[in-house]
């Protein structure tokens, strides 16, 4: 069985409520950046390539970033008429973190990765008010989507998660310390009168 086919077969049984259920579920997280990026460089495999792209950039951000990194993204293959052909595929991502991620960094990771065109990724502080959101997950209902939450998603909910095993129980307890961190920093951080 393929690594896609199983989120494939469960996607096609969906109601197209699913994308209103997780804009419910994950709109009470404070998001704070809004993303598109776009490969510009040329793609010899297409979707694998592309996908590989997107997977090690991932990676990369995590990595470089050191905070835990809540983010749901998907790809988008069709502009506002559902028409595959006329747009380029690209991924819509929105991101939280304890400690806003770099823009900057964010930015240099994707263009040595996808190419260093002019619109090769634009990144915005997260309005609420736009829906971007709701505007990621809006594919995601379609049996070809390709899209994903991160592992650590579950540490900017209101509710807290409660892990069963040892593993679950660190990390959250590591999520926790990196909290207070960010807090102390930006409370150090703050114009003091």
């Amino acid at each position: 069985m393929e690594a896609g086919s199983d989120h494939q077969s469960r996607t096609s049984a969906l109601s197209n409520n699913w994308t209103e259920e997780y804009v419910a579920y994950l709109g009470s997280i404070n998001w704070q950046w809004f993303c598109t990026f776009t490969v510009t460089r040329p793609v010899r495999n297409g979707d694998d390539e592309r996908r590989s792209i997107w997977d090690e950039y991932l990676r990369r951000i995590h990595e470089g970033h050191r905070d835990t990194l809540g983010y749901v993204w998907a790809e988008d293959r069709r502009d506002a008429l559902n028409n595959c052909a006329r747009i380029k595929a690209h991924f819509h991502a929105v991101l939280v973190s304890n400690l806003r991620p770099d823009r900057a960094m964010l930015l240099e990771e994707w263009a040595e990765l996808a190419g260093h065109a002019k619109y090769t990724a634009k990144i915005d502080a997260y309005d609420p008010s736009l829906d971007g959101l709701r505007y990621v997950l809006k594919l995601i209902d379609r049996p070809q989507a390709y899209w994903g939450l991160s592992p650590d998603i579950q540490y900017f909910l209101p509710e807290i998660p409660t892990g069963s095993d040892c593993q679950s129980r660190r990390r959250f307890r590591r999520h926790m310390q990196r909290l207070v961190q960010a807090q102390r920093i930006q409370y150090n951080a703050a114009p003091r009168h």
